[in-house]
């Protein structure tokens, strides 16, 4: 029996309440995930939700038995049970039936096939901000072609500050790594937003220089200088900036470098584990993913940007209902709340 914790279950209600998050006569088809992302569905329940569909399946991160058992006691703690349908099939019906559809792990990739089941009124939430936008996650192609509109959220609306959380990721992540909680000389790489809020959070507590990605010349010349490199150009298109070339270069300086991947892509890990520098995670992290999601820091950044999510997906679902346009629909929505955002 999974129990709901008193501070979680505040965050539930609190995201719902500061949102305005009203999904009546609506149905959300999302994610039945694990850890801190199996309150998703509760979050659509919470805000009324005439019903909500969260698909799963197993993964390395919990089984599909042990994460709908989870989202059941939870929802019968919060008395909307009856209202969330836990399944691990996807049949085109239940697609259908879908007003709002949350571009979350489980559902992805979210393909042309996907995108021509789904009602003439659906809408899909990006669930993050667009520039952010991974290709692979959204045909958004098919979705302008059969006229679905396609929906993200501004993560610096006052109501949820997502990216003031990336910094406090990175500090987490330089003390795991054991280094000092200030202090230390960091070499912060990337020119995004992401970047340059890891830069500005950091210099309060570190000595840090902002590196874009074509400054590699200029990384070599500060080595000395620099026991940590965060990578924090998150976008997918990254190619290799800590590449086999500029490793080789920098490898008098590996045996006390340690180079943290907030943002992936940027690194090739196996060519740097074998020159010596110690690189976290330790694995090959893909360009656009995060090396460790916000997760790591608690229950609320999940539970604010998925409500954002969510709260994004209704004010366009609401401004489509009556027009034939979708792209006016999200151009009239954006208008209407600061919380969305498109490209």
């Amino acid at each position: 029996m999974t129990h709901l914790t008193a501070p979680v279950k505040h965050l539930l209600f609190n995201a719902v309440k500061k949102l305005d998050l009203n999904l009546a006569d609506k149905t959300v088809l999302t994610e039945a995930a694990s850890g801190h992302f199996a309150y998703t569905p509760l979050i659509a329940c919470l805000a009324g939700a005439r019903k909500v569909i969260a698909f799963g399946k197993d993964t390395r991160y919990g089984s599909f038995n042990s994460v709908c058992g989870r989202l059941r006691d939870l929802s019968k703690a919060l008395g909307c049970s009856d209202r969330l349908m836990v399944t691990d099939t996807l049949p085109d019906a239940i697609m259908g039936s879908a007003d709002i559809i949350t571009n979350s792990g489980m559902l992805r990739p979210i393909d042309r096939r996907f995108i021509s089941c789904l009602s003439s009124k659906a809408v899909i939430s990006l669930m993050y901000e667009p520039w952010e936008l991974r290709h692979s996650d959204i045909d958004i192609s098919a979705a302008k072609a059969m006229n679905i509109p396609v929906i993200g959220v501004n993560e610096e609306d006052d109501r949820i500050r997502i990216l003031d959380y990336l910094p406090l990721l990175a500090q987490q992540q330089l003390t795991s790594s054991g280094a000092s909680a200030r202090g230390e000389r960091i070499a912060v790489i990337g020119n995004d937003l992401f970047a340059e809020k890891i830069y500005h959070g950091l210099s309060s507590h570190h000595h840090v220089t902002l590196f874009s990605l074509t400054q590699a010349e200029d990384l070599l010349d500060a080595a000395v200088d620099i026991n940590i490199i965060v990578l924090a150009q998150h976008h997918e298109k990254n190619r290799h900036f800590l590449n086999t070339d500029l490793l080789n270069r920098l490898a008098p300086h590996s045996g006390r470098l340690k180079v943290l991947q907030i943002a992936g892509g940027l690194i090739d890990v196996e060519h740097a584990g074998h020159m010596g520098f110690s690189v976290f995670p330790q694995r090959q992290v893909a360009p656009g993913v995060m090396g460790w999601t916000l997760a790591e820091l608690g229950p609320q950044p999940v539970i604010d940007l998925n409500a954002a999510g969510i709260k994004a997906g209704a004010v366009v679902h609401d401004v489509f209902a009556g027009l034939s346009d979708a792209d006016q629909a999200v151009r009239e929505a954006l208008v209407s709340d600061p919380l969305l955002k498109w490209l």
